[in-house]
């Protein structure tokens, strides 16, 4: 019996000291952080918005470049467009074409419904011709928002100068807030 309990006591001893080798230790805490860049693009599908050629009376076919905005800044931006001349100028640099407009069917914010603003005549100042939704403050992805803008110069008078007319077109993307 006197075996027995030494027996016993030497188990609990050695159970009490693996406990005690098994009791559990920590490090200090280990951060975990990361900081996402920002990002605020816009991407136009063409460098060329080429009219053609028309004969004096003829209504030229409108054409339209492509906007795709990123962005993951969560502010509002505006799409602008401008010109260097506020109509396609000759290169006598004196004669103009009588008009060159630009319009979106963006949604945004509603305001550049073609039905409420229509065609706007080209400045040489920045004209807003999108301003995004709040939906639109984040926009990341392949994909991003894509927007077409679109150009016309309606008829060519019968008296309008021979000869090749230009302007150079600016799109800015821009936060608003």
């Amino acid at each position: 019996m006197r075996k027995l309990i030494a027996l016993s006591i030497a188990a609990l001893l050695v159970l009490g000291v693996g406990t005690a080798l098994a009791a559990e230790t920590s490090a200090p805490d280990v951060p975990a952080t990361l900081t996402v860049g920002p990002m605020f693009s816009l991407e136009i599908s063409t460098g060329d918005l080429s009219f053609g050629s028309v004969a004096p009376g003829e209504t030229v076919t409108n054409r339209a470049i492509t906007a795709t905005v990123k962005t993951n800044q969560d502010r509002a931006w505006d799409l602008r467009v401008k010109s260097d001349t506020a109509l396609l100028t000759h290169t006598d640099a004196i004669t103009t074409l009588p008009s060159f407009q630009v319009w979106t069917l963006g949604s945004g914010n509603g305001s550049n419904d073609a039905s409420k603003i229509g065609a706007t005549s080209m400045s040489t100042s920045d004209i807003t011709i999108y301003s995004s939704a709040v939906s639109e403050q984040v926009l990341s992805g392949e994909t991003g928002l894509t927007q077409d803008i679109n150009f016309a110069l309606g008829s060519i008078g019968q008296s309008q100068k021979t000869g090749d007319y230009s302007a150079n077109v600016t799109v800015t993307l821009i936060e608003t807030d």
